[in-house]
């Protein structure tokens, strides 16, 4: 929701950083499962941030989605 929110949003308006993730996760502590899906670029980001927080990376899974660099032969 980082364009455009609906008038009764009362969400986060940001991209997804450190601090945010920290606030989402303190009530979740000891029992936080992440799934992360995205470009590259901002699932490697989140997945940083929650290591850094102290999630252990086993309850991390991400998927990622994008161009995959392969060119078609012709």
């Amino acid at each position: 929701m980082t364009r455009v929110q609906p008038p009764d949003w009362r969400g986060y308006h940001r991209r997804i950083d450190e601090q945010m993730l920290a606030e989402i996760i303190r009530p979740l502590r000891d029992s936080v499962q992440v799934f992360a899906c995205g470009p590259t670029l901002l699932v490697e980001s989140v997945a940083d941030h929650l290591v850094h927080l102290g999630i252990a990376a086993s309850h991390i899974r991400t998927e990622r989605f994008g161009p995959s660099g392969e060119t078609k032969g012709t």
